[in-house]
């Protein structure tokens, strides 16, 4: 520090006079403080300097990884994470969200239960099929397609029957043994509640007045910590929050204690009222009457406060069964977090730099302060007078303060620092013009990428160099630091995708996979400050969708940053690629499917209204809420190994064609298996749109677009009148590539109603030979993709979407075949396909 004598110095008010100026050499503004800067000595500015190296060595360490490898860059993110989260340089971490794995064993333990009982019971309907058949079969005047039909039915009702009683036992195993992993799961909570209770026992035992003896508190002690080894506990509950229940606890006794004391007033002041009133002591008595009543409000409030911390304490310990083992530190965030990153500039250098806060606080008690109107005054604010602004502050500051500014340490021509302070706080016109881009403050490249984790209000308007950003794995983005964000476009879990393997039961009720094509989540991201340190400092970036809005964060060991919500600046999509051709094997397994080009399946946008939720699919579910198509999908398929969170949205018009596509595609590799992963809402609405997409004659987009109330209404004017089968029928003549999308339970109704003969043609006194509606229903037998969708019509048909016995599909089958098509001219080629068709493709049933 250099001090030169004066002996009359000007000073600005406020400022006391001093006998020797202090010489400064740099100015000093704090980004988002609106009325000063500062004038640093020499050695202030050394000591700035460290720390601001301090500050962003970790930084830098990143930067000079990013031209290595993909495996290097991830080492070095963790060590500047670590680094980082060391100084509380970054934001608080939370648990990654995603499926607890109560709640997956909750759904695998349903799951399974709802898989046996569904066989158990489908066995004792099969053996009520084979007695239906067999009865059948004893009938002498029967057509040898008919009989060749039932026969080969009979068997394979048989061989079902063996197969599916020999398979129940290992069902039931599958139940138990998922059952002992969802107790063990609760077991482990319930033990992970009782180490919490006993330290927080352990703790009030300590603070207690007067405190418990000493081998009471050794037992609490030892007791705890047994607990504690055995249970984990300290991984998935931090030091704050035990401290907080036990303060609740504590609380809780005073009250207690308190509430003793009252009642034992009580009980005196009730007896001194009966003698009061035995002796008619009315002053006295009204005395008593006033302390009475005194105490019972005290008491009221006594319980009312007792029932609201019990309260916390059971929200607290309702949280167990999400919690999974982070750092104890850092389990409940600060709801509002003040960030240690403070940013500042200086004119001694043309680049933000970034200190923290508490070593700010330290500096300021030393740092002469200079009010931003003072600054103001000394600068001729135009064009011509702004490149000059060091100088000119350097005279016109020298009038107002006790001291010399040298500016020993200015390096831009420009004098960006000023110009900086006129964008930022001045805001007066320089002669009409607006600041070349050139003229502003920069940013060095670590100090923007500190911009991201510090969420800073961000002085600057416009877009300094490119660079490049590692987001976790192989994928890389632009940045625009200066505006601490990043723009990227992703493929997750990879360009290739993930392909969806669904189970469904077979005939004995083994799991099957069924490969349902390939799945990929496109997303277009926009990150802004501290999201955007989760950007840049994961491993994998995580995508969570939640009612109403679109969490965007990094990964890093299980821990993410807090508050990463994004709103309108994320565009993600779920891609499907549908399978071209399967391969079925005896095995069971699906040979690897060919796939075509990468269509949009999910839109998903900050506004999607529905949470994820875990359905029987687990990973998979299509559902149907509040009239919408949606698809809810795990984290693990979407975004790959290690994704977190999941997607749910609902579907628009194009995609419930092309989820309608997809499930129809399912059934028919399935050989027309009941699909778990599909709710029963969701295929009742499938099946009704399909079948009104023949019924009305109309677009399927058309039909997709009607509300469910629109639905309904559009089912319920549905009549078996002559005229509107007839038109039906022409539908399916005219446009029989209409049947292919159509449910076995949708062709089913169309066929129910086809199936009505006439006696006479529609306004007409001719009689009706139902040779248009014999034709049509040969298009739907000639659609049906194997014998089993045909036992699956021949079923539903007549049943309003239930599931009939054989004697419904005797019934069914009769009217089909007897009372239609053997009496039309169709007749040749009913029995043509009966016998050759349905029966070369023949698989197993139910």
């Amino acid at each position: 520090m250099t001090n030169i004598c004066k002996e009359s110095p000007n000073i600005t008010s406020g400022i006391a006079p001093a006998a020797c100026e202090t010489e400064w050499t740099d100015l000093v503004h704090v980004t988002g403080d609106n009325t000063q800067v500062y004038c640093l000595t020499q050695d202030q500015i050394k000591e700035l300097e460290h720390e601001e190296n301090f500050v962003s060595a970790p930084i830098k360490n990143l930067l000079d990884a990013y031209s290595q490898s993909n495996e290097t860059i991830i080492d070095v993110k963790k060590k500047t994470w670590e680094s980082l989260k060391e100084e509380k340089l970054i934001p608080p971490l939370v648990p990654s969200s995603g499926l607890t794995p109560l709640k997956r064993y909750e759904a695998q333990a349903t799951l399974a239960k709802h898989r046996y009982e569904r066989q158990l019971n489908r066995y004792k309907r099969v053996s009520s099929d084979v007695y239906i058949i067999e009865k059948e079969l004893q009938h002498g005047l029967l057509a040898p397609e008919t009989r060749g039909f039932y026969m080969r039915y009979l068997a394979t009702l048989q061989q079902t029957r063996l197969d599916l009683g020999a398979n129940l036992d290992n069902l039931k195993e599958t139940l138990t043994q998922k059952q002992k992993l969802l107790n063990r799961e609760e077991g482990r909570i319930s033990k992970l509640k009782e180490a919490v209770e006993s330290e927080v026992a352990y703790k009030v035992a300590l603070q207690k007045t007067p405190p418990d003896s000493e081998d009471e508190i050794k037992r609490l002690k030892e007791q705890a910590k047994t607990l504690n080894d055995e249970t984990g506990m300290v991984n998935y509950v931090s030091p704050a929050e035990l401290n907080h229940l036990a303060d609740i606890e504590i609380k809780i006794l005073n009250i207690e204690n308190t509430m003793d004391s009252n009642a034992s007033q009580m009980v005196g002041l009730r007896v001194l009222k009966f003698l009061h009133w035995l002796t008619d002591n009315d002053r006295l008595y009204q005395r008593d009457i006033d302390e009475l009543a005194h105490y019972e409000s005290s008491q009221n409030k006594l319980y009312a406060n007792k029932k609201s911390l019990q309260q916390k304490q059971e929200a607290f310990y309702n949280t167990m069964a999400d919690r999974v083992p982070v750092e104890a530190a850092f389990q409940m965030p600060e709801l509002r977090y003040s960030h240690q990153l403070i940013e500042i500039k200086r004119t001694g250098s043309q680049n933000f730099s970034y200190i923290r806060r508490d070593s700010l606080s330290q500096f300021k008690k030393n740092w002469q302060k200079i009010s931003i109107a003072d600054v103001k005054r000394s600068l001729k604010l135009n064009r011509a007078g702004i490149e000059g602004a060091a100088q000119q502050a350097a005279k016109g500051l020298k009038e107002n303060i006790s001291g010399k500014l040298v500016f020993k340490s200015w390096q831009s021509k420009e004098d960006n620092f000023f110009n900086q302070l006129n964008k930022e706080l001045f805001k007066v016109s320089l002669n009409g013009d607006i600041v070349p881009e050139d003229k502003q403050l920069t940013a060095s490249a670590e100090a923007q990428l500190m911009r991201f984790s510090a969420g800073a209000q961000f002085a600057g308007e416009y877009d300094p160099k490119k660079g490049r950003v590692h987001l976790g794995g192989e994928t890389s983005a632009e940045f625009s630091l200066l505006k601490a964000s990043a723009n990227a476009t992703l493929r997750l879990p990879s360009e290739a995708g993930h392909e969806l393997k669904l189970s469904y039961q077979g005939n004995s009720g083994e799991l099957k996979q069924l490969h349902c094509g390939v799945f990929r989540t496109s997303l277009v991201l926009t990150v802004q400050g501290s999201v955007g340190a989760c950007a840049m400092l994961s491993a994998k970036l995580r995508v969570d969708t939640k009612p109403g809005e679109l969490n965007v964060g990094g990964d890093m060991n299980g821990n993410v940053f807090a508050g990463g919500m994004l709103k309108n600046e994320a565009d993600l999509s779920v891609e499907w690629a549908k399978p071209i051709s399967q391969n079925s094997l005896e095995s069971g397994r699906v040979a690897k499917s060919t796939v075509a080009n990468f269509s949009e399946l999910v839109k998903i946008s900050p506004s999607v209204s529905v949470a994820f939720g875990v359905g029987f699919g687990l990973d998979f579910t299509v559902g149907y809420s509040r009239g919408k198509f949606v698809v809810l999908l795990s984290g693990q398929l979407v975004f790959g190994p290690g994704g977190a969170g999941g997607v749910a949205a609902e579907l628009k018009v194009d995609q419930v064609i092309e989820l309608i596509q997809f499930v129809r595609q399912a059934l028919e590799e399935s050989d027309f298996r009941f699909l778990e992963w599909v709710t029963s809402e969701a295929f009742e609405i499938i099946s009704k749109i399909t079948r009104l997409h023949i019924t009305l004659g109309r677009a399927l987009s058309w039909v997709a677009e009607l509300s469910e109330d629109e639905i309904a209404g559009e089912w319920d004017k549905l009549s078996a009148g002559q005229s509107e089968v007839k038109s039906e029928c022409s539908v399916v003549l005219s446009s029989p590539y209409k049947l292919e999308l159509l449910t076995p339970s949708a062709k089913a109704a169309v066929m129910d109603r086809i199936c009505v003969t006439y006696v006479f043609e529609p306004y007409s006194y001719n009689l009706d030979d139902d040779e248009l509606q014999a034709a049509a229903c040969m298009k739907l037998l000639e659609s049906m993709k194997s014998e089993r969708e045909f036992i699956e019509v021949l079923r539903l048909m007549g049943e309003n979407g239930a599931k009939g016995n054989s004697k419904t599909l005797i019934s069914n089958f009769r009217r089909i075949f007897n009372h239609l098509l053997y009496q039309s001219k169709q007749k040749a080629k009913a029995r043509k396909w009966l016998a050759s068709y349905s029966g070369g493709a023949y698989l197993e049933l139910e």
